[in-house]
């Protein structure tokens, strides 16, 4: 954002909320003042953002002081868990605070870790930026957390992510897809959660490795399978694979048909799960046909 852009947008955000233009946003008691009124409505209504992400971040000011064009970059640390995630800009912002709002504030992959009783070893595929890998890791018992995120943007944040909080040797971050083995080609620019695996004339060749492979080469036979690929869920779990490895997963499906997750649920279930199926709507595009899908062993 330029200075000129940022001043102007700084002014007006002044005017909505009642500040006078003597207030300097870059100090922690005009931020209390700021976040403290009423959502004011159009372009700045990312003021309400701001409110529910100082429950959530520890040092909630550099979170608006971005977001605003004051700072260019910040770590953001979550007050649970003390988790550190890097914003490079104010573009990254929205995306990388509303993910680890899901995990950390939502708390979204919680039936694993409820669940995960006699199991140290954690399968996360769609990793992402980190997030579901970083929370997974701070968890005791939790001794090895191996994570795959096909998309070389997503995949070089959740390498800065991980560096930054020291668990490098805990996670083990792999660039690669999960599906029928080969090749494929992604386009290394910017990716968000809902980027589907698709091939691209240009940008990184990534490795697609099967999920039979994966299980293959972890030593440990209780493993918690986190999936979340967008789609790509269906080309995963084929039917028949050998599930043994895995005692506890949490699944999110993506329905192109109507109903189509079933054919997941019947294939958990072949292999010894006893199923549950949530389904949700996204709140903002109305779309209903996905949710999560929690399977365990007895």
């Amino acid at each position: 954002m330029s200075s000129v852009r940022a001043g102007a947008l700084q002014a007006q955000l002044k005017t909505a909320v009642g500040l006078e233009p003597k207030h300097d946003l870059r100090e922690k008691s005009t931020l209390k003042k700021l976040l403290g009124r009423q959502n004011p409505a159009g372009e700045i209504g990312f003021v309400y953002h701001y409110k529910h992400w100082k429950s959530l971040f520890r040092n909630w000011p550099d979170v608006a002081l971005v977001g605003l064009g004051i700072k260019g970059s910040a770590v953001l640390e979550t007050r649970d868990k003390g988790v550190k995630f890097f914003v490079g800009s104010r573009d990254q912002l929205s995306g990388t605070a509303g993910i680890a709002d899901e995990t950390f504030g939502q708390k979204q992959y919680r039936y694993l870790m409820d669940n995960r009783k006699g199991m140290s070893v954690v399968l996360d595929i769609g990793a992402y930026i980190g997030d579901s890998a970083l929370w997974f890791a701070t968890f005791s018992g939790i001794r090895k957390v191996y994570a795959y995120e096909a998309h070389p943007y997503a995949y070089g944040m959740a390498k800065t992510n991980i560096e930054l909080n020291g668990v490098n040797g805990k996670i083990e971050l792999h660039n690669m897809a999960v599906g029928n083995e080969g090749l494929i080609r992604l386009n290394d620019g910017k990716s968000s959660p809902s980027d589907r695996l698709q091939a691209s004339a240009d940008g990184k060749l990534v490795r697609i490795v099967t999920l039979d492979s994966i299980l293959a080469g972890i030593s440990s036979n209780r493993i918690i399978l986190k999936l979340d690929c967008e789609g790509s869920e269906f080309e995963i779990l084929r039917k028949g694979m050998d599930l043994s490895k895995v005692y506890l997963a949490q699944l999110e499906f993506h329905n192109a048909v109507p109903g189509k997750h079933a054919e997941i649920v019947g294939a958990l279930e072949n292999s010894g799960f006893n199923v549950d199926v949530e389904h949700r709507t996204d709140t903002v595009t109305g779309y209903r046909d996905f949710g999560f899908i929690y399977a365990k062993r007895e």
